[in-house]
């Protein structure tokens, strides 16, 4: 399969769909760094750029990244979803991913369809972070940096 197209968005485009799980969203200029409350799981948003047309052939959507990093003991992520416009055409599921991930592509942070998607509109890329319970003590906060987020497409 030939790469036709790569693109990309900075990791300061993330958005949040549950402000009140997040203590603090700190958009830099190297990515997004979120400080999460403890026990709760988030979903986060990233919209990829997306070429739905090439030299007037719908595109074919074969793989999508996202670059991270946490802390160790911090929590994982545990579900990437990819949809196209409102259709939800893929989920990674019972994922358990942590470390440093935001440096290049590696299995952690590249997620390949089963089978290339025709693209209608545009890709988003969603997943969800499980922060980790402390057993004693009060809440605490845990972090996630997103760097960037990317898919790949063909013809």
């Amino acid at each position: 399969m030939a790469l036709k197209t790569a693109t990309w968005v900075h990791g300061n485009a993330l958005t949040v769909v549950a402000p009140n799980s997040v203590d603090q969203i700190m958009h830099e200029g190297s990515g997004t760094i979120v400080d999460i409350r403890s026990g709760t799981q988030p979903w986060f948003h990233i919209p990829i750029s997306t070429p739905v047309l090439i030299n007037n052939v719908r595109s074919q959507l074969f793989r999508v990244f996202i670059l991270f990093q946490t802390r160790p003991g911090d929590g994982i992520i545990t579900d990437v979803w990819v949809y196209d416009g409102e259709s939800l055409i893929h989920q990674f599921t019972n994922l358990s991913l942590e470390g440093a991930h935001a440096s290049g592509l590696d299995s952690a942070n590249m997620f390949v369809l089963p089978a290339p998607h025709s693209v209608s509109f545009g890709i988003g890329i969603s997943f969800r972070f499980a922060a980790s319970t402390p057993i004693d003590g009060p809440e605490q906060l845990f972090r996630i940096f997103i760097a960037t987020a990317g898919a790949d497409f063909n013809m």
